[in-house]
């Protein structure tokens, strides 16, 4: 076990106060993250830190700050980062049950930062904003009306306003100048709720376009009005406009960049980059879209699309003095997320001059793969397969089964007398649900890396007959097997898993008022 050192809650307000050359990450649940935090924190829950972290934080000696409900899972998480090469980590002393306690400020919700950023444009560009009553009395009365969604496509297929067409925010500059020409009406841009929606009305009126209105409040706004949403709806994520459209787009992104002092950087310089051995954190950062990415991108860059990057700012870029490098393919969308992000504060931004469409295929590297984190599992762990595992239950074979996954996925279905024991608690209750380390513990997850993560952490504990169900729950579903939904769980864990407001009419009244509060929270 590797040694923790700790960080007082005084040491780390004096931190947040005096620097910016940190990450603040709990390793708690998005549940528990959702319901309080600290300002400024990022968000990886402990089973997520393989995979997650290396994206968040690139600079393996960047410091880090681990913070949870007590410290207990905090302390644990050390060991893993040390294992993936993070040495400069801190585990915050008590946690933020200390840190409240102490008499420190917190907040709650998620997305904080681009939340609250989203509230101060609102008050300080004034786009304008349409009710859902006034909306709803202009489709009555038979008005053109253009409505667009700037959320993710796979939000807008689950439900979106009646008739609205999809146009993520990070598309806006390439579509709407074309829309607005054709279009003889009101273009009414919306969201779920408000930030997406103040941030698209917001550009379109700084790139020209200033009879464009939002509506208020989103789509929550409107089932809370007592209006009926449009589900299922088929989506592309990528529609392509024509030349001089594009052109046009690629002078209002010239015309911004001059506007707003954004830096760019030559393919000569990027190239360099890539062949150095980087000493800080650098984020490189394509801005397209997923099928655009999926088709080719440059292989050192990994993907947000645009409006989600501002969406999701605390999820995407871990340091906020970091180096941050977005890309499209011609720099119209690049130069509007590096708009957003400079007006949120990221000083150290910069678009690659041309794009992509500049980038010569004999002097960079492409691809057409999703970049995947370097795990190291280990490499003597024992596996089962799933005909094995369900042998030993039908011979009712003295075994323990785990399930590590989250709440959703054991009440999905799981396999037949299995505990759930989330592998963030893993070590904190393995000695109550397993007394004797010498008894047979299979352990389950989704894919079967998590249980091979896990299966290392109970050796070192001292369990000598831990097993992996090669595949996970996967395997077992595809050779259709049997599931259960009856719980054998053996204690409470606080809740996991995230639920979205949408629909619910008590959730989203508590979300809208605490996104409206956030400005004056952020003032403080």
């Amino acid at each position: 076990m590797v040694k923790a050192n700790y960080i007082s809650c005084e040491d780390l307000s004096n931190l947040i106060t005096n620097s910016i050359d940190f990450c603040l990450l709990d390793v708690r649940s998005k549940a528990e993250f959702n319901e309080k935090h600290i300002l400024g924190s990022s968000s990886i829950p402990r089973s997520d830190l393989e995979f997650q972290l290396p994206r968040l934080i690139p600079y393996k000696q960047t410091k880090i700050i681990l913070n949870d409900s007590d410290s207990k899972r905090s302390f644990y998480s050390v060991s893993q980062l040390f294992h993936m090469g993070y040495s400069n980590v801190l585990v915050l002393e008590g946690g933020l049950n200390k840190w409240i306690a102490d008499g420190y400020s917190y907040t709650e919700g998620m997305n904080v930062p681009s939340k609250a950023f989203g509230e101060q444009v609102l008050h300080t560009d004034d786009p304008p904003e349409i009710t859902p009553e006034e909306l709803f009395e202009k489709i009555q009365n038979g008005e053109k009306l253009l409505l667009i969604d700037t959320r993710t496509p796979e939000e807008y297929s689950r439900a979106t306003m009646p008739n609205s067409i999809s146009i993520p925010n990070g598309e806006l500059i390439n579509r709407v100048p074309q829309l607005n020409e054709e279009f003889d009406g009101q273009i009414v841009i919306h969201c779920g709720g408000r930030t997406r929606s103040i941030i698209g009305a917001s550009l379109m009126h700084a790139l020209g376009y200033k009879d464009i209105i939002s509506l208020k409040d989103g789509t929550m706004g409107w089932l809370l009005a007592g209006y009926d949403l449009q589900y299922d709806n088929d989506v592309e994520d990528f529609v392509d406009t024509t030349s001089g459209y594009k052109k046009l787009a690629q002078q209002l992104a010239e015309n911004m960049r001059k506007q707003n002092g954004i830096q760019t950087i030559e393919q000569s310089e990027l190239k360099n980059l890539f062949d150095e051995n980087i000493q800080s954190n650098i984020y490189f950062i394509d801005v397209r879209t997923e099928s655009e990415y999926k088709q080719s991108h440059l292989s050192e860059f990994d993907w947000m699309a645009g409006g989600q990057l501002i969406q999701r700012t605390d999820e995407t870029i871990g340091v906020k003095n970091a180096r941050v490098i977005l890309v499209c393919n011609d720099m119209t969308r690049s130069t509007v997320a590096a708009y957003w992000l400079k007006r949120m504060g990221y000083d150290n931004i910069q678009v690659v001059l041309g794009g992509m469409n500049e980038c010569a295929s004999n002097e960079f590297k492409f691809s057409s793969e999703f970049s995947k984190p370097d795990i190291d599992l280990p490499v003597n762990y024992k596996s089962i397969s799933t005909n094995e595992l369900l042998n030993s239950i039908n011979n009712k074979e003295n075994q323990t089964i785990l399930f590590l996954g989250n709440s959703a996925n054991y009440n999905e279905g799981h396999i037949e007398k299995s505990y759930w024991l989330p592998k963030d608690w893993l070590e904190i209750y393995i000695e109550a649900v397993v007394p004797n380390n010498n008894d047979k513990v299979v352990l389950v997850c989704n894919d079967g890396l998590r249980s091979a993560l896990s299966a290392k952490i109970l050796d070192d504990l001292g369990y000598s007959n831990t097993v992996v169900l090669s595949g996970g729950l996967e395997a077992w579903k595809s050779n259709n097997l049997p599931l259960t939904t009856k719980s054998d769980n053996k204690y409470d864990y606080p809740d996991d898993v995230f639920v979205h407001p949408l629909g619910n009419r008590e959730l989203m009244l508590k979300y809208l008022t605490w996104e409206k509060a956030l400005v004056q929270e952020d003032q403080e």
